[in-house]
């Protein structure tokens, strides 16, 4: 990247990316929570999607205030996928965290993460425990982000999408390596969609167990809108196939997993509940031709692979 004059500025250690659309409600909340990180040393890759409200001024007015910020906006809406995928190729640091437009990060939230990524350079990336929050910045009381080791967040993954986006960091090299972008065709489950990809080709990933964004969840968001959140769970049904089909199963296998533990896209979900489902399944003699013992003792070696650890006292551990 390069300056007025020609010269080639100085790369930042990490790249925050923003996608949005006519959020004036929230907006300011948000972007005023990463320009006031403890964490300092980056940059703030912003596209407009062409918004018709007051966004954009709202951005402008922010990007005279603080040189981070790098503002672009589309002339047409694009929608946020083919976004998210433009601003993976924008950024160039070593590290990208997305921040959503609505959602808010906690002031220590990037220093947190970049000591954690810096030490563990294994990861693809990494997430965060999150507060959810409704339009008056009000707690809800549920949370699906409640796993944070690979192993149990790999099994996880075969049944919902355990990370909030708005809490990710990316490490670029690796995304690079595995040749990893998001994938416009899955409309509103592409960030689920991208973790599948990084499962797939052998990376690794984690959540800090410590609350570092508040979530948002409002009738204007993804989630409060009844056809986007269909489509969502049609995408993500997909992808949960996909998943379980690398596993071992057959197609018809995992479409038939998938109906017996399907869930809603950011309910009050965790592994034990995954774990209750599983094990209604397994206590069937047969479900269409196929023994479900079979599955449990599939999932069981794919999650725990400790040879002393039997079938009952596991459900004891977990799913009490």
């Amino acid at each position: 990247m390069f300056d007025l004059f020609g010269r080639k500025k100085k790369t930042s250690s990490l790249s925050v990316v923003m996608s949005t659309k006519n959020r004036v409600s929230f907006l300011k909340d948000s972007i005023e929570s990463i320009l006031n990180q403890t964490f300092s040393d980056f940059n703030f890759i912003i596209i407009d999607d062409a918004s018709t409200d007051d966004t954009f001024s709202i951005l402008k007015k922010y990007q005279k205030q603080d040189n981070r910020i790098i503002l672009h906006r589309n002339e047409h809406s694009i929608g946020p996928t083919k976004n998210y995928k433009r601003l993976m190729q924008l950024s160039d640091s070593p590290y990208m965290a997305h921040i959503d437009d609505d959602d808010i990060s906690y002031p220590d939230r990037f220093q947190i993460q970049m000591d954690f990524v810096r030490n563990h350079p294994q990861y693809s990336f990494v997430g965060s425990y999150i507060d959810v929050i409704d339009d008056n910045n009000q707690l809800i009381l549920y949370n699906w982000v409640r796993e944070y080791e690979f192993e149990k967040l790999k099994f996880c993954m075969l049944f919902f999408n355990p990370f909030c986006h708005s809490s990710i960091i990316f490490n670029k090299d690796l995304l690079q390596k595995q040749d990893i972008n998001y994938n416009i065709d899955w409309t509103y489950a592409s960030d689920y969609e991208v973790y599948s990809q990084i499962l797939l080709k052998g990376g690794a990933f984690c959540n800090i167990p410590q609350r570092l964004i508040q979530f948002r969840q409002h009738s204007n968001s993804i989630t409060g809108d009844p056809t986007s959140v269909i489509t969502q769970i049609y995408c993500a049904h997909k992808i949960r196939v996909r998943l379980l089909q690398n596993c071992g199963f057959s197609e018809k296998e995992a479409v038939e997993l998938v109906k017996e533990t399907s869930s809603f896209p950011f309910s009050d979900f965790s592994l034990a509940h995954i774990i209750k489902q599983v094990k209604i399944i397994a206590d069937r003699a047969v479900m269409d031709g196929y023994s479900s013992e079979h599955i449990v003792n599939h999932f069981l070696n794919l999650l725990y692979k400790y040879k002393d650890v039997h079938k009952s006292n596991f459900f004891n551990i977990y799913a009490d």
